[in-house]
């Protein structure tokens, strides 16, 4: 049997003469899962989260009723049971000209934009927010579920503010679920959107 090997850029894959079977898929890529569009919600929620896959939640146009904090906490069991204690977390950025972050040990939740050492989302008609939200393999129940995050918001006073940061709840657990909150009002609008790709 002969091989013959072509260009990518000159196979046209419209021609009748090539015939593909079978199903094509990717090699350890994101693969989305679910979206949800928030309409005057207090909180969005992912759930059913399983062993060997990371979880990814693409957030954006997400519209502030009022000044807020926006927190996660991560939900565990079939249910599930969302936990609000003994989380730990840092995160650090910039608003305008000035450095902003902290560390936070044992909270009731993970501060992904706002809260201590920030400054809170705006509730302003042109102030808006954008996230990306890793999750790693939080069905391993061996070990600690870790996140990381980056944020950007978009402020009433033209200055981006910009935080990222990272955490994990202390003690080993398989973590089934996510839940994204607002500490005040509710999410206007904005759309989540959640990927997973395997994890062994």
């Amino acid at each position: 049997m002969t091989i013959t090997k072509v260009n990518a850029d000159v196979l046209d894959l419209a021609d009748d003469g090539y015939f593909f079977t079978g199903t094509v898929s990717g090699a350890g890529g994101w693969e989305f899962v679910s979206a949800v569009t928030a309409s005057a919600s207090a909180s969005v929620i992912f759930s059913g989260f399983v062993a060997n896959h990371d979880y990814m939640v693409c957030a954006y146009g997400i519209d502030p009723s009022a000044d807020m904090n926006i927190n996660a906490v991560y939900g565990t069991g079939g249910t599930p049971t969302y936990q609000t204690a003994n989380y730990v977390s840092s995160h650090h950025g910039v608003y305008g000209s000035t450095a902003i972050g902290t560390s936070n040990n044992v909270d009731a939740e993970i501060q992904i934009i706002g809260g201590a050492g920030t400054t809170d989302v705006g509730g302003a008609a042109d102030e808006e927010v954008g996230f990306t939200f890793e999750i790693l393999n939080p069905g391993d129940s061996a070990e600690k579920t870790f996140c990381f995050w980056q944020s950007v918001c978009q402020r009433a006073d033209t200055n981006a503010m910009m935080v990222n940061g990272g955490a994990y709840r202390d003690g080993d657990e398989a973590v089934t679920a996510i839940k994204f909150i607002a500490s005040t009002g509710n999410f206007t609008s904005g759309k989540f959107k959640l990927y997973k790709r395997a994890n062994a």
